[in-house]
């Protein structure tokens, strides 16, 4: 089904089901091998709201400290089932988006924002690598800058510009002309090494620098030593003990349910098809 759109409330529901079987693979070698996850960002939000996925919401998100996020990829390519794929920079090489995904085969959930790219378009679940950030402030806000500066001209010459509207077209456009010499190969080694800058020194607090919350996904490093079981869409899965201090900073009153016409996707698609027999 080719569409400029969101999707529809079943295909909504079809890619939530394949999403949540792409949770339980991730769950069951995380555990395997003791590596610490959380769910993160709405889907935190949903598991705790909704005991599973906010009902609009068309995706999962899950964290990993930065060490753990860098054995993933020897660890899941050896032992996933080859119904799944795991996708960074390294396995897909047009992948230059700065964390991680895992895609199921057979399947297709492609985004307007990448619909032009020749990677796996499989539907997904993201992993956010958490770095740390310096107690120092001066440094943080260099980081910070730094960070902002390099990955706003990766997005602006990665992501289709047909994909844009308004401003933020013309924005991705200028960019994209003033930056024509800067490949994404440096883009991308240039971001990632902003972000892990201060990995091998003590740091407090820890930062998912690639999420859509800014400076809100700042938390206690601490936290991510601490976890519970709870339950999304009946599947027993690892958030932080600390979910509500974490909910508070990134949505306020996180209880409340937003207005109606707030309650929508936020993924444009391009594409989306499944497996045989559905």
């Amino acid at each position: 089904m080719m569409k400029q759109d969101f999707l529809s409330k079943e295909e909504l529901r079809k890619v939530q089901a394949y999403e949540v079987e792409a949770l339980i693979e991730f769950d069951r070698i995380c555990k395997k091998h003791e590596i610490p996850y959380t769910l993160h960002g709405g889907t935190l939000l949903g598991a705790v709201r909704h005991n599973g996925f906010i009902p609009w919401d068309d995706d999962i998100d899950v964290a990993v400290l930065r060490s753990d996020y860098e054995k993933l990829e020897e660890i899941f390519t050896q032992e996933m089932s080859s119904r799944f794929f795991f996708q960074n920079k390294h396995t897909d090489k047009e992948w230059y988006r700065l964390y991680a995904k895992i895609r199921i085969n057979d399947t297709l959930l492609t985004e307007c924002a990448h619909a032009s790219r020749n990677i796996h378009q499989g539907i997904y679940i993201d992993i956010f690598p958490l770095d740390n950030i310096p107690d120092d402030q001066s440094k943080r806000r260099k980081q910070k800058r730094d960070f902002k500066i390099i990955n706003t001209i990766l997005s602006a010459k990665y992501i289709d510009v047909s994909s844009r509207t308004g401003f933020n077209k013309l924005y991705a456009c200028i960019i994209k002309l003033l930056c024509f010499p800067l490949s994404l190969d440096y883009l991308y080694r240039k971001a990632t090494s902003i972000s892990c800058r201060y990995n091998d020194i003590e740091c407090k607090e820890i930062k998912n620098f690639f999420g859509a919350y800014g400076d809100r996904e700042i938390m206690p490093k601490k936290y991510m030593t601490q976890m519970i079981t709870i339950l999304f869409e009946g599947n027993a899965v690892s958030v932080m003990a600390e979910y509500d201090n974490v909910l508070k900073c990134l949505y306020n009153d996180y209880m409340q349910l937003p207005p109606p016409e707030k309650r929508v996707t936020r993924h444009p698609i391009e594409n989306v098809s499944f497996g045989q027999g559905d």
